[in-house]
């Protein structure tokens, strides 16, 4: 998880470099090749996004269980529509849409999500989508001693704001893209992602006042993370 500058400028109107169109035209092709039964190909696809599928499956059914319960599904039906794809999209916001649409549709089959929300899962069940965070420095917090208040903290957001933050922080989608994704006006991505950070920002400063080790810049650095100003 990156700490992300969220000015509306920055958000949406970054350029695309060249390395994100390489990174499209490669993939087209991985798709094109997937498309005429090249299994290979789509395992290529399947390696690059299944840790990002997992990251926000598990932040939105809160379980480990379930989250590698449909990384699976997911990539069965992305498979299934890859002739579907209108390749002038981003894959990975497709392969998100995709996502969202799973877990919403696996909250409205539990009827208990409340229960699963406080769930401690430890950390080293997350092991498979954290081990792509060692060659970043700024996502170093999630491999250290306080991942466990930032996940906990998550976990405890009502949904309709763990879905965006996740989307936003995790995923690293602009709000143009979290709008493809989650059929949410724009304005209600923004809503809903100032009152996350603004509820974040209090469970984590909570946490650090809760420290009797005397260790509470620990909580004092993530409860930065979530109060940059919109």
């Amino acid at each position: 998880m990156r700490q992300r500058e969220v000015d509306d400028n920055q958000a949406e109107l970054a350029p695309e470099d060249a390395a994100t169109r390489q990174q499209q035209a490669e993939e087209a092709a991985w798709i094109a090749q997937a498309i005429a039964g090249d299994q290979g190909a789509f395992a290529q696809l399947v390696e690059r996004y299944s840790s990002m599928v997992y990251t926000h499956a598990y932040y939105r059914l809160s379980s480990v269980q379930d989250a590698e319960d449909a990384v699976q599904e997911i990539f069965q039906r992305a498979y299934l529509r890859l002739d579907t794809f209108d390749t002038a999209r981003r894959f990975r916001s497709w392969l998100l849409t995709i996502t969202s649409n799973y877990c919403t549709d696996v909250q409205r089959g539990w009827g208990a999500l409340k229960r699963r929300l406080t769930e401690r899962v430890p950390l080293e069940d997350v092991d498979y989508w954290l081990s792509d965070t060692q060659a970043d420095p700024q996502r170093s917090v999630l491999q250290n001693e306080r991942y466990d208040a930032v996940r906990e903290a998550v976990l405890q957001l009502p949904d309709k704001y763990r879905h965006v933050i996740t989307l936003f922080y995790w995923n690293d989608l602009s709000y143009r893209e979290i709008v493809e994704v989650t059929g949410l006006p724009e304005s209600t991505v923004k809503t809903h992602l100032k009152r996350a950070r603004e509820r974040l920002a209090q469970l984590l400063q909570a946490v650090a006042s809760e420290d009797d080790d005397g260790q509470t810049d620990r909580g004092d650095t993530h409860h930065e993370l979530f109060t940059t100003e919109s």
